[in-house]
């Protein structure tokens, strides 16, 4: 990982991602360098200002609230719907990780890269539609190399299943514009980490 930068607002640093042949655009952007962890899922959890969309798909009554999971503060954040980990992703000006990255990540990371960013005993959510209506893919990466794709409920949870955050712009640039984005079915966002954060620098 020789391009390396911080990202200050979900406080985890981002390395640099070039596509192999046959993947598409030279550039793929950046990836977190593994998986979110508790205390930043938690910090997300306090400070993000959401409203729930008025839909006729199933929603949780406990979706984003505060809840225990993970053994600790150090532990990855496990127990995450779908919807969930979207508006993390999101939240931060960014995406979920998805398996079609992996695919091209493991082709270029040595293995003892890719085992930091993609560890082997935890599942990540997806952006791919899963196989029914309310189904989502999630991935994990077997023996360093292997990467296989599931199908699961998007209201599915597990202390296996956890999430990565991701970046497409070659630059590395999260926008400065002030634009929380649409999250999805369930969930509008009404902050984002940039003006949260910034605000209390500056105030």
């Amino acid at each position: 990982m020789n391009d390396v930068w911080f990202d200050p607002f979900e406080m985890t640093f981002m390395a640099r991602t070039v596509n192999p042949h046959g993947f598409g655009k030279a550039t793929i952007g950046w990836v977190s360098i593994g998986p979110v962890y508790y205390w930043q899922f938690h910090a997300f959890q306090q400070l993000v200002k959401y409203k729930e969309k008025d839909t006729y798909f199933e929603c949780k009554s406990d979706l984003l609230a505060s809840r225990p999971f993970g053994l600790t503060e150090s532990d990855f954040a496990t127990e995450i719907y779908h919807a969930e980990a979207t508006a993390y992703a999101l939240w931060h000006g960014k995406w979920l990780a998805s398996s079609l990255r992996a695919d091209a990540l493991v082709q270029i990371f040595s293995r003892e890269q890719s085992d930091q960013v993609f560890p082997a005993d935890v599942y990540f959510w997806d952006t791919l539609p899963g196989a029914g209506e309310q189904d989502r893919v999630a991935f994990n990466l077997m023996n360093g190399s292997d990467v296989r794709r599931y199908s699961l409920d998007e209201w599915g949870r597990s202390n296996k299943l956890g999430l990565l955050t991701s970046i497409s712009d070659e630059g590395g640039i999260i926008s400065t514009e002030i634009i929380p984005r649409d999250a999805g079915e369930y969930i509008e966002l009404l902050n984002c980490s940039r003006n949260v954060m910034g605000s209390q620098v500056g105030g």
